[in-house]
């Protein structure tokens, strides 16, 4: 029997839900702040007709900080990420995705992901991954985070009017989290108003 893309993308996000949660703090923990980037990077922008194309997703840590216990401010380390990508359905096919060739050793395997084309203006693949010592104190990764890499195929036979990849980090279980800090406490949900989305135009080529 064939399982519907709603059904596939629920079991999918099951792990990370587990998780990130609903709440925004999820542990004892200290309040995070600053902000998260994330951000798109397409192997090209030009994608001939028929040809498949590469976007890398990237978490940028660098200006997230966790607090801990008499104040001490600490840099934010990733524990899993459950984010998305927006397509046009009628231009773009999602073809898989993977582990982003430059991702560190805690989020080296490739993630769980699941597409939804079931509005084709608005299809969307969604990924998740969480840190392989869940609820173990760790410093890593930090700073620019390399998640993943997608791969889509651009359907369309000529060049036409743009075509816009964006990020998703809000709706049903997505987020990022991070890892628990030794001394500090956690995993904390960051609060999605800090996380800043991405967008990478797609000029299709004749």
């Amino acid at each position: 029997m064939k399982t519907s893309p709603r059904l596939r993308l629920a079991a999918a996000l099951a792990l990370a839900a587990a998780l990130l949660g609903t709440a925004p703090l999820l542990a004892q923990g200290a309040p995070v702040g600053g902000t998260i980037q994330l951000a798109l990077a397409p192997s090209t922008v030009t994608p001939p007709p028929s040809s498949t194309f590469t976007v890398d997703l990237a978490v940028d840590l660098s200006a997230a900080t966790g607090t801990c216990g008499g104040g001490t401010v600490v840099p934010m380390t990733l524990g899993a990420y459950n984010l998305g990508i927006r397509y046009d359905a009628t231009r773009l096919a999602f073809v898989g995705a993977s582990a982003c060739p430059s991702a560190p050793d805690e989020f080296a395997a490739a993630p769980a992901c699941a597409s939804d084309a079931s509005l084709p203006g608005a299809a969307f693949v969604n990924c998740n991954a969480v840190h392989p010592a869940a609820g173990t104190a760790s410093n890593a990764p930090q700073g620019n985070v390399c998640v993943l890499r997608a791969t889509f195929r651009n359907l369309t036979a000529s060049a036409g009017a743009p075509a816009a990849l964006v990020t998703l980090h809000e709706g049903g279980a997505r987020g990022i989290a991070s890892q628990s800090i030794a001394g500090c406490g956690g995993p904390v949900t960051f609060p999605a108003s800090g996380v800043l989305p991405a967008e990478a135009v797609l000029f299709p080529a004749d």
